[in-house]
Formats: C-alpha cells, structure tokens, sequence
C-alpha cells in the first residue's frame, strides 16, 4: 500500500512537473493589416502563373493544442490558412487547410514568392485566432525547400461575441445608473472591513442600516460561505436595487493552502508554476466565497531594506513583467464569470517600492525615464494581460500621492495604456492625504474620485462628503456616476448579477481547501523556489543513511512563522516544521539530535513591535548561555550541524522596514558557537528579504535559501536536504554584502568614471573604500548538486538589418555533474552606445532546462528588435542602429558575451538628398532605385526606420511612379509610435510629392489618420492635407470627404475649412462644413467658431451677409455670445462692429449679449470698451445679470462716476450702495481672476 501511495505521488509530481514545462501558450505576431484587408483575403491564391525563376517551396507543419488542458486536448475542428499579401496591398490571397483528428496539420510543396508577405492565419470555433509571420531568411536559397514546424497553444477567446456581451452589461448597467439615487451610487463606492468568525460576520446595527441604505459596495476581510451569505442576503434582500456585495481578500500566495512567498516563487524562474499557483489559490479562494483578490504585487524592489519587497518579484522589470501576467492570467483564468475564477488586483501603483531609504510608506521621486524604463514596466504587462482592477499606492509622484494623481490614475492608466477595470485605493488611502498636506477630507476624496479612484477602502470619505462637494459646485454627479459604472461593471463580470451567490458554495468549501493535491503542489512550488547559495566540499545533499545530524536553530521545530507574511487563511498548526518533514521522511534511517540554540531575537523592543498584533514571537525560558550549551552538546555527538535560523514572519512585510538586514544578534552567537566546534554548518535560511549574509558565507559549509516556503515547508526542506530534489532556484533580488552598499542591483549604468576591480589602488572611481562594489550574491544566481557548463556563443549572423530582420544565438548546455538537474540559461542584453545612458545590461529572456547527468543539450534564443527597445529622452519607445552585447550564462555576472549590431539597412550605399533638387533622370538613379525597393519588398515591416529614411523612399517610390508602395511604407511607418520627427517629414513629403500623388493616393494617406486623437501635430496635418485636396478636387468633394470622415473621427478640426471656404468665397460650401461639424460638435461650439473665424480675419461684411442667410436664421438665438470671441483680438473697434451686428439680428436676448460682452471686455481689462458698454446700457435701459452690474457700477465709482441708473434695479437690491461698496474691493480681483 506504502508502494502504491508513494508511486501515485511521484507521478502526480511527473504530470505536474511535464505539465509545468512542456505547455506555452501560442502568442500573435504584430501584423499591420486591417479587418477589411482580411476580408480580401479570403479569394483562394492561383500559384499557377509563379514564375519558376522567383519563387520558393517551403512546407509548414505542426499541431494544435488546448491551452486550457495543459495541452493534453488537440484541435481538430480548424483552419489552417496561409495569406499571402503582395506589395501591392490590394493582392491579398489564402490557402486552407485543415487539421487530422489528432490536430496535426502538414502543408507540403508550399510555392512562396519571393515579394510576398506569408502569414499563418488558425481559426477555431471558440478559441483566440492566432497570426504567425512566416519568415525565412534573406540568404535563402531559391532551389533549397525549407521546412517549417509550429506547436500552436490555443486558448479560449473571450472576445467571442463580445460585443453582445458588453451591450448586455451596458443595458444592465444602464438602467440602474437611471434608477439610483445620488446617495445609492456613492454608496457603491464604499469599501469596508468586516470581521467573522466562526458564527459568521460581525454585522452591527451601524452596518446593517449602512447596507440597507445602500451605502456599501464591497467588503474585505470576511470569507468562509456562511459569513458571506449572510452579508450578501442583506444587500439583496434589504436594499431597494438588490445590487450585490463584491468581496475581496488579500490572497497574495495561496489562501488556505500557502504557497513560497512571492519573491521565493519568483525564485523558481517558471511561469507556468506561477501561473498555476494563482489557478489553485483562485480555486481556494471562490471556494470560501471569495472572488476578488489584491494581488499580484508587481512593485519592482531593489532596496532589501523595505519589508514589502517579500511580496514582490524582485529587481527587475523584464522577468517582474513576465511573473505579473502569469499571476494575472492564473487568477482570471479565460473567463471571469466562472465560479472559480477571481478578479485580480494589482497593485500598489505606483513605484510604491522605491521608497526612499527602504522605509515603507516614504516619499518617492524619480526620473521619468528611470520610471519608465525599470519600474512601469510590469503594471502595464498586468493591464495587458487583463486584470479587472488596479490598486493605488501610498507614496507620491512628483508631489502628488498616487490616490489623487490625475497624471497617474487618468493620463497614463486609462488614456495611454487602456485600462478599462477599476481603481481603488489602499486601506485608508484616501483620508490620509490630509496628512500629506493636501486639504480636509473633504477636498482629498473629491481630489480622488476626480484623478480616477472608484472605491474608496475603509477611510469613507468618499460615503460622507462627496454628496456635499456636489451640492456645493465642486464634483459633478457625472463623475460619481463613471465610478460607479466602473463598479457595477466588476460585478457585471463576476457574474453577480445573475446570481449574487454563485461563489457560496458550502459544499466546495468542504471539497476544494487544503486538499491533498493542492499540498502536493505546495511541496512541488517550495522546493523549486529554494536557492543553493554555497556548497563546499558538495556537502548537501546529506547521506540518507547511518547519518547523526545536529537540527538547530529557533526555526527547526517552527511552524508559526513558516506562512510567512500575508498568510491569509492559512493555519500554522496545519504547517509542516523542519524537523517534523525530516522525521516523516528518514526519521528510522538517521539520528536528528534536535536543540533550540537560540531565540529569534532577544531586543526587548524589537520583540514588542513584532508581537503588537499578537504573540508570534515567544521568548523561551531558559538563558542565552543554556540554549547555546544544548545545542552544542547535540552538535558534538553529530556529524553534521543543520542550522536553521532567520527572520520570524513578522520581520518582513508591510511596515516592517529594517534597518539592519542581518541575521539576529543572538542567532548569530549561536552560529559563532557551532562554527568554533570545526564540524561541517548547513545554514538553512527562513527569511523575506536578501540578508547581509558576508559573515556567514566565511564560515559555513553550505548555505540554503528557502524562505518562508508555505504550508510544506518541512517536507520540501527535507526532500531538498537528502537529495530527493536538486535545487534549482536563482536570486530575482541581489543579496549585498553590506547594507552600506544599497540600493544594489544588476541593471545599474555606468559612471563616467566606473569601478575597475582589476585596479583597487586606484581611487577616482566610483567605489567605496572600505568594501567592494559587487554583490555577496548577484541577481539570477543559484547553485545546483550537479555542475554545468557552456559552450562557446555561436550566432547566425552578426547584423540585423532593421524589424523584419532575427539574429539566433544558440550555445550548448551540459551537465557534467553526477545527478539529474536544471539550470536557467540567461540572456542579457547591453547598448554601449545610445542616445541616452543604458543599464550595464538588462535580462531579456531566460530559459529553464532540465538535464540528465552527462547530458547535453543545445539551447536557442532568437533576438529581434523588440529585445533593443528601450524610452528615450522624449520617453519613446524605439530601438536604435548601432553595436550591443550578447550576454548568456548562469546568473547575471558570470557570462560569457558576443558583439553583435543593427543596421537600418544599406541605405549608405546610395546618398540622396531629400529635397526638390532631387534629380530622377540622373545616371544611374533608377537602378539604385530598382534595388533599394527591391530589397524593401524582401523585408516586410520595416517600421522603425529612421523617419528621414522612411519618407525618403517613399519619395523615391514616388518619383518612380509607385505610388502605392510609398503609401504602404508610410502606412507602416505610422504603425509605429508617432512622435514630432515623423509628422515633420510627412509634412516635408506631401509639401514636396502632392502633386505627384493623385487623388485617390493623397485621400488615403488622410484614411491612414483617421484612428489618430487630435493633437497640435495632426491639426497640422489636416490643415495642409485640406490646402492640397482643395488644389486637386472640387470644392463639393472635399466636403464630401470631410462628411465621410467625420463619421471615421468626430474630432477632425474644421476651423480651417472655415477659412478656406470664406476665402474662395465658397458659402454655400460653408453652409455644408458648418452642418457637418455641428451635427457632432452642437451649433453653439460651431457657430462660436465660425464667428471667430470670420471676425479674427476681419470680415465683417462677410460675417452680416452670412450671419443673415436663410440657414442661419433659426441658429440666430444662439449667435450672440459666438460674435464676440475674437475679442481676444483687443480690437475695440472690431468689437463694437461686431456687437452693433449681432444686436440687430433678430431674436437676439441683448441682456444676454450685454452681459457676455461685459464678461469679455472684464477678462481683458478693456477700460474704453466697458465705457462704451455701460454708455448703450444706460441709453438702451438694458437689463443685466445683477452681479455684472456690480463690477460695472465699481468701475464707475472707481472713475468718480455715479453707479448706473435704470429703473429696474431699483426694487431688486435695496441695499446697493453697500453692495456696490463690496464689489468695489473686489473690482482689482475680479480683473485679475478673469484674466487669468
């Protein structure tokens, strides 16, 4: 039976350890084509007329396979199509195939043209449509067929009928908005901790009426199903909308069963054992009526100081991004409505880890660049790998905390990376910036909500003062309801409103917590993410046999602290200790002489802090001297010492920043004590954070990081000790020597004056002198029971040659060692010289390899540009031309390197100046010419060429009468993040070739814009494409293409079309612009424009004809206040025209125009046209708004005039002089305040 338990756990270890290794999801390629592209492609290809000199045979092969299943599903109901795209855009051709039974599909005696763009387009009902670019090299023989073999990881498309599924939640959505009171949506916003127990959720009158009302959206801190049923009835069952409950938790690393911390599971380097672990927590989670969760913490950390980098994934951003979406998409799964799935929220963001002085909750302050560049990074990968949710940070950005930073949770969030869930802030956020200095609770929640915070957790701001701000002018319901929207709509796709119970399930509860295969994996996940840091004389692992061992230290027998930080619901007395997983496993085979030793720490106030929640941390009885002496009396009798020691749980974590990040005094006596005994140390490490371990490394035999590694804890250690597991885990945090050395880490740059460890004495670089620059233990280092080599560096090629251009680098791996293991291959990536100063090199990929003993293997990276990439001084995004380094190896610092560089393309070979002395007939012009497009045509996608390169080929293609592949280069190019550059050259190109581009040509680069928001740059561009369309068509057609167009963007700019119809006289084209753009932009915003327009260029004779046509004569109403605009003009006399013109037309209100006029000529300090006001006021006996009428009789006291004088004032405001008074000493204000 023992035979049989056993085999069944190995092989649930094999399953989980092939399905860890061997199932990668199948990513799209970028493609630049359009739907409508697509949809021409589906004419079948005619390969028959391929000219036998310019063509090649290529066959594709390879299967398809259910992401959802670990890929143990195959896909047989397919397409499998092969597009061709010419260079001509219009020839868009595909051939369908289909797959076996088994999803193998095997496309022979494919005929490619040597001018074509191959794509590999799979469908599949239900699932994600997945691209993949064909490429084959430019050195490709002709005569030789090439064999090309895909694997294609499918998963579900939850894209699929989309649309219907967001009208459904719009309507739904809709209609309660409509029937919510102001109180009923601010209510939504509310998010409150409640606590349970046993009985079920603390629920008190307070809370009861507060839900009845209405006033609670959320609730954190309460699960198991009782507890929550019983909440969620009261929101359905006593509120007047019955709108459901959301809960939350922070579920940071398993939830009853725990898992390694967030940084040791980082340690693993395995995507797919980070994502799994977010799927079994998930699973955990809506099992006890969970279904939101505040995690991932994605905040990048190099300052081991701060207690929070234990949550976190490291120092750096590329493998920080990476482990941010794999949380994300284990979390979510491929579709949130499913009973155990939750939504994610990540957090803290933003920068919240680069806190200055490793001091939680401190000031932030960075660069932009550096932002960008180190610490964005994994927030965005979050955003695209979808989450539902986003959770603010504590600290500042650029002086504004990140809760109420417009900049942060709006501009960059929402606008620029799309975000579509919604933000909450973090416990008690909100209210505590009035502690930072930016007003009473009531301006900082209004501070909040208008920057972009949805919820609002625990402070209430939002619940008791938004209500006021609004009744008060200062937030607009319309705020408040974007919110809420956001919030109903999480519940939306929770699936709440179809059943406010779906995740109480008591039955699950019984079923899916802590179950043996979720311990199982607990194990699996524990002793991956254990880190070999020393290993001399290849102590470890232990003999399993005839073996005495001395097991001490204050964790050997631990089980409290084993969880570690954040262990939601996870129970210490279910933990397996150090001591208990060794016993279980060889307790008959060794003698394990157990002695405490020490105990964790012995500074009284230090040990009040850590047991101010609660008694973690219990000081044993005996004396210092007493434990020491036991525990040396067992090292004695031992042949080996297995000290564990470390943190307690509470030492790292939120505010549990440390100032000294070594090892405990006293536990250091204790190892001081067994290194003096002369028999081999294994220092078994339980900690947060990277320690000061300088000391320890001098003196111990082996050192072992485990952590704090979860609910199996012991039985990982003891598999790892014994041998039964080969460690393979790799630092994501670097480990300094010295605290005087932090913030340390691996992607640091340059000084103009660098450390060079080769030359110590001399001192005018940037060092220290009393320890050295380099880390204890560098990022991505570990170390392994076997030994691993690498052989030389071998690349296909040492240029790239622009985007559609890849290098592969491949070097052989082999484990020379005596035992089975893995070893992550690394690569770095290097820019010496750039544009701006670059990291001395940045992780960009890495593989996890697995080898038997003696074994070999090659391994292979394939590098593009988008491994080049980095933000530039204007915070784009781009790779430029120019020599980088290739770094593979172990870890970050012991790698072995290969020069490689980029290139445009051979456009040295060919020297054109982009101007109009270009000289198409000159010798030799149109060969050159030939061969430059010819080799464009061979590579595809070349969007980002230098902008002058881009726009100077598509010159040449012009002046050699292809106009179509001009535009398609620019097409692409503008696929690329716009920047000034690129406009500046289009500009330069449609000034210089407009006339040689027909109409047709010219109207679809205009096409190409369409998509683009309006900014300075773009209304630029409109304004001179409308100058050219106007040269080359009628009038009435490009009315007609500005009508087609803003149906594409309401936003085009039509003031020039204004001017340019007014001055060819052109008014009943005006008539149509003006139609046009109101129909999207309202007739009083077009009128006012329009009035502007015609009084800016003074034409006022223009202006009274055009103002008294029959078309405008309904609009006459509305014209009053648009005829004044151009008053910025400061013309007073154009100011008067324009009054005495709009006063006659009939229908006009003169108070209102009175008024505006008044209004303007305040804002400009315009002294002559007040008096002339105030002179047709009087004589008119026009009646104003009685404030106006305040400022104006001020002016007229401050000249020593008497206030006006009409006779319908005279009952309204009995006490005038003192009102009048008032206003006096306010007249200098109010002109300065309208000025402004």
């Amino acid at each position: 039976m023992k035979i049989f338990i056993c085999l069944t756990i190995l092989l649930q270890i094999f399953v989980l350890q092939v399905r860890t290794n061997e199932c990668e999801l199948t990513l799209n390629d970028e493609i630049q084509l359009t739907a409508n592209d697509f949809i021409q492609s589906q004419q079948l290809c005619n390969t028959s007329n391929f000219s036998m000199t310019n063509r090649r045979r290529i066959s594709i092969t390879g299967r398809l396979l259910d992401y959802t299943t670990r890929c143990q599903k195959s896909i047989s109901n397919a397409n499998v199509e092969i597009i061709r795209i010419h260079s001509n855009p219009q020839l868009i051709c595909s051939d369908l195939h289909h797959p076996n039974s088994h999803g193998y599909f095997n496309l022979t005696n494919v005929i490619l043209r040597f001018n074509e763009k191959v794509l590999l387009r799979v469908t599949s009902p239900g699932y994600k449509t997945i691209y993949k670019k064909i490429r084959l090299p430019l050195s490709y023989e002709r005569s030789e067929e090439k064999v090309v073999n895909y694997q294609i990881v499918l998963t579900i498309d939850t894209k699929q009928n989309q649309s219907q599924h967001d009208e459904r939640m719009k309507s739904i959505v809709d209609r309660l908005l409509c029937q919510m009171t102001l109180d009923e949506k601010i209510g939504q916003l509310n998010l409150l901790s409640i606590n349970f127990n046993a009985d079920g959720a603390g629920i008190t009158d307070n809370l009861r009426e507060k839900i009845h009302r209405g006033g609670v959206g959320g609730i954190l801190n309460t699960y198991t199903p009782k507890a929550v049923r019983q909440l969620q009835e009261l929101a359905i069952n006593s509120t007047r909308l019955k709108i459901p409950l959301i809960f939350g938790f922070d579920v940071i690393h398993g939830h009853k069963t725990i898992f390694p911390v967030p940084l040791g599971l980082s340690s693993t380097w395995n995507m797919t054992l980070i994502e799994q672990s977010a799927r079994i927590a998930a699973r955990e989670a809506t099992a006890d009526a969970i279904n939101w969760v505040y995690s991932p913490m994605v905040d990048i950390a190099r300052d081991p100081r701060w207690g929070r980098i234990v949550e976190g994934a490291g120092e750096d951003p590329w493998l920080g991004s990476q482990i941010a979406a794999a949380m994300v998409r284990g979390f979510q799964g491929h579709n949130l409505s499913l009973v155990d799935t939750v939504m994610s929220c990540f957090k803290h963001f933003a920068l919240y880890g680069a806190a200055e002085g490793g001091r939680d909750y401190n000031t932030v302050d960075m660069s932009p660049l550096r932002m960008y560049e180190y610490y964005l990074p994994p927030y965005l990968a979050a955003v695209k790998a979808g989450a539902g949710s986003v959770m603010t940070s504590f600290n500042e950005i650029n002086g504004i905390p990140s809760t109420g930073n417009q900049w942060l949770l709006n501009d960059l969030l929402r606008n620029q990376w799309n975000f579509t869930g919604f933000v909450v802030s973090d416990w008690n956020a909100v209210s505590e910036m009035t502690v930072h200095g930016l007003g009473n609770l009531q301006e900082v929640s209004v501070r909040a909500i208008t920057a972009g915070v949805d919820m609002d957790m625990i402070s209430e701001g939002f619940l008791t003062t938004l209500n006021k701000s609004i009744q008060e002018g200062k937030l607009t319901e319309q705020t408040i309801n974007q919110a809420c929207r956001r919030v109903l709509e999480a519940k939306y796709k929770l699936g709440l409103f179809d059943d406010p119970f779906r995740y109480i399930n008591e039955s699950r509860a019984q079923t899916d917590l802590f179950t043996q295969e979720n311990r199982l994996a607990a194990k699996d996940f524990a002793r991956r993410s254990f880190v070999l840091l020393k290993n001399d004389k290849q102590i470890l692992p232990l003999s399993r046999s005839n073996l005495t061992i001395a097991l001490v230290g204050p964790l050997a027998d631990d089980q409290r602290n084993l969880l570690g930080a954040w262990k939601a619901a996870g129970e210490y007395n279910q933990t397996v200790s150090v001591i208990e997983g060794i016993n279980q496993l060889l307790g008959k085979n060794i003698q394990i002489l157990h002695a405490k030793g020490a105990n964790f720490v012995e500074d009284l106030n230090m040990l009040k802090i850590l047991n101010a929640y609660g008694r973690d941390v219990i000081l044993d009885n005996r004396t210092a001297t007493e434990m020491i002496d036991e525990a040396l009396q067992a090292a004695n009798k031992s042949d080996v010492i297995v000290a564990v020691v470390g943190e307690t749980r509470g030492m790292s974590g939120e505010a549990r920043s440390r100032g000294d990040i070594g090892l405990p005094d006293c536990q250091k006596v204790l190892l001081q004590a067994l290194f003096n005994i002369g028999k081999p140390v294994v220092i078994v490490l339980m900690n947060g954070r990277p320690l000061t371990l300088t000391w320890e490394d001098q003196y111990a035999t082996a050192i072992l990081e485990t952590w704090f590694a979860g609910t199996e804890t012991g039985n990982a250690i003891a598999e790892v000790l014994f041998g039964y597991y080969n460690p393979a885990g790799k630092l994501t945090a670097t480990f300094p020597r010295s605290v005087g050395q932090i913030p340390l880490y691996y992607n640091h740059k340059n000084t103009g004056r660098p450390y060079n460890s080769s030359d110590i004495l001399y001192t005018d670089t940037s060092r220290f002198i009393d320890i050295p620059n380099d880390p204890l233990y560098p990022f991505g280092y570990g170390l392994s029971y076997t030994t691993f080599t690498f052989g030389p560096l071998n690349v296909d090629k040492t240029k790239l040659h622009g985007d559609a251009d890849r290098l592969t680098i491949r070097v052989v791996l082999s484990n020379t060692g005596a035992y089975d293991g893995e070893e992550v291959v690394q690569l770095y990536i290097a820019d010496p010289v750039a544009s701006v100063t670059r990291a001395v090199r940045e992780s960009k990929n890495f593989q996890k390899v697995f080898l038997r003993t003696q074994e070999r293997k090659e391994i292979s990276f394939l590098i593009t540009t988008d491994d080049l990439k980095f933000f530039d001084s204007h915070l784009n995004y781009i790779w430029e031309e120019g020599a980088f380094n290739i770094y593979i190896g172990p870890d970050s610092v012991n790698t072995q390197s290969i020069h490689s560089s980029i290139l445009h393309r051979l456009f040295d070979l060919i020297t054109v100046q982009f101007d109009d002395k270009l000289d198409a007939s000159k010798s030799g012009y149109r060969d050159d010419l030939t061969f430059l497009c010819d080799l464009y045509e061979k590579s595809f996608g070349l969007i980002n060429l230098p902008s002058e390169l881009t726009f100077r080929l598509a010159h040449m293609y012009i002046l050699n009468g292809d106009q179509d592949n001009a535009i398609q280069i620019i097409s692409n190019k503008l696929n690329s993040k716009l920047n000034d550059e690129i406009y500046h050259y289009l500009i330069k190109f449609l000034q210089l070739d407009s006339s040689l581009l027909t109409t047709d040509g010219l109207t679809t680069i205009g096409n190409l814009f369409l998509s683009f928001r309006v900014s300075e740059p773009i209304r630029k561009f409109w304004n001179l494409f409308f100058d050219i369309l106007l040269e080359k068509t009628s009038p009435q057609d490009l009315v007609q293409y500005y009508s087609d167009a803003m149906r594409e963007n309401s936003n085009i700019p039509y003031l020039h079309l204004f001017k340019l119809f007014i001055e060819k006289n052109e008014l009943n084209r005006l008539q149509d612009i003006v139609d046009i753009a109101t129909l999207q932009h309202g007739s009083r915003n077009v009128l006012h424009d329009l009035a502007f327009t015609l009084i800016e260029g003074e034409k006022i004779k223009q202006a009274e004809k055009i103002f008294r046509t029959p078309w405008l004569k309904a609009r006459n109403s509305r014209i009053n206040l648009h005829a004044l605009l151009f008053a910025d003009s400061n013309n007073l006399d154009a100011l008067i025209e324009a009054i005495k013109l709009t006063r006659n037309l009939p229908g006009v209100n003169q108070s209102q125009l009175f008024t505006s006029a008044i209004r303007v000529a305040l804002r400009l300090n315009q002294s002559d046209m007040i008096d002339w006001l105030i002179k047709e006021i009087q004589e008119n006996q026009i009646q104003l708004d009685i404030r106006i009428k305040k400022y104006l009789d001020a002016h007229l006291l401050s000249k020593g005039l008497d206030p006006l004088n009409i006779e319908a004032y005279k009952s309204q405001n009995k006490n005038e002089k003192d009102s009048i008074s008032s206003a006096s000493d306010d007249y200098d204000g109010m002109n300065i305040l309208l000025s402004l």
